[in-house]
């Protein structure tokens, strides 16, 4: 449609494959630097009372799905150096461990609502948060209690564990509850390992498919990287008008589908390219653009009509020769 001297085209962006894209809490604006852009991690949360087998699940869905389990208390047991702030290790061995691996199943973070800085990254994707939950009180005792006889977790006798509940009671649950749109997805781990598991994992593949894609290891293909997958673009005038139906390869940059449009038979004269209100540029990846999600619309624009081609003179043609008798 034109509209004075303007005209617009929409072009709606349809995922059907693995994405490297924006999520309910990612992330402040792209930036200028394409490198920067380069690395995301998806991270799935894995939250729940001491004592409920986070890490017990955690180990198995390690197993099944190909996330690294990073258990934040384990690590802190075994690596934080005597006199260390135990927040600000906290903090950093997660930062490093979200910027140097691509998939996270991240155990018992965050605990405080300054851990959720880290989470809002650019270059951190939050897919998911399995909170287990354990009414009982006195069944987490109990467990705390084995584990401790055991000498599977010896400082964890009573008084530090009643200390470790009344944290997560007092900050953790209202942590978690601040993630917003996060998928959050509640799984009652007072049943036995096995059935746990098995619930975690249901709600793995089932929030997989309520993204709009399948979480990497919910699918057939379950080490697949992200970057052999393709997503379908529908390109249609604002009239409803379908013009084609590329296929994009993830991590396709602006400048790939300004061509496929130039290629259709738009011209370059002009051709601006919007979304959100923001003018987009070619050097920018579109699965990366803040707010880019499922269904999401880029808006063509012109300013000025392009000039009209111009046309090649007509050729002279040759008087025809005469053949000699």
């Amino acid at each position: 449609q034109a509209s004075g001297s303007s005209q617009h085209f929409a072009l709606r962006l349809a995922f059907r494959a693995l994405l490297r894209c924006s999520a309910p809490m990612a992330m402040a604006a792209v930036s200028d630097s394409e490198e920067e852009l380069e690395h995301i991690c998806h991270v799935i949360l894995l939250a729940g009372p001491p004592a409920s087998g986070k890490s017990t699940l955690g180990r198995k869905l390690e197993s099944n799905f190909g996330y690294t389990h990073f258990d934040i208390g384990k690590h802190i047991r075994e690596n934080m150096p005597a006199g260390a702030d135990l927040q600000d290790f906290a903090l950093s061995s997660v930062e490093g461990i979200l910027r140097t691996k691509n998939y996270v199943l991240l155990n018992g973070f965050p605990k405080y609502r300054h851990g959720l800085s880290l989470l809002t990254s650019r270059w951190v994707q939050l897919e998911l948060c399995l909170w287990l939950q354990v009414p009982d009180v006195d069944a987490l005792a109990r467990r705390a209690l084995a584990r401790h006889i055991s000498g599977e977790r010896p400082e964890d006798d009573d008084a530090n564990f009643r200390t470790r509940l009344r944290i997560y009671e007092e900050e953790t649950i209202p942590t978690i509850c601040s993630l917003g749109s996060v998928n959050v997805i509640e799984i009652d781990a007072s049943r036995s390992e096995d059935s746990v598991e098995t619930l975690a994992m249901d709600a793995w593949k089932v929030a997989g498919l309520r993204l709009g894609r399948k979480l990497r290891g919910s699918g057939s293909r379950d080490r697949r990287d992200a970057d052999e997958a393709d997503f379908e673009v529908l390109v249609s005038l604002m009239s409803g008008e379908e013009r084609l139906r590329p296929l994009l390869p993830a991590r396709a940059k602006v400048s790939t589908l300004r061509k496929i449009l130039v290629d259709d038979g738009e011209t370059e004269f002009d051709l601006k390219l919007y979304f959100e209100g923001r003018e987009i540029l070619d050097p920018e990846i579109l699965c990366y653009m803040h707010g880019f999600t499922l269904g999401c619309t880029i808006i063509m624009v012109r300013q000025e009509k392009p000039p009209p081609r111009r046309l090649s003179p007509p050729r002279r043609l040759s008087p025809p020769r005469r053949l000699s008798p």
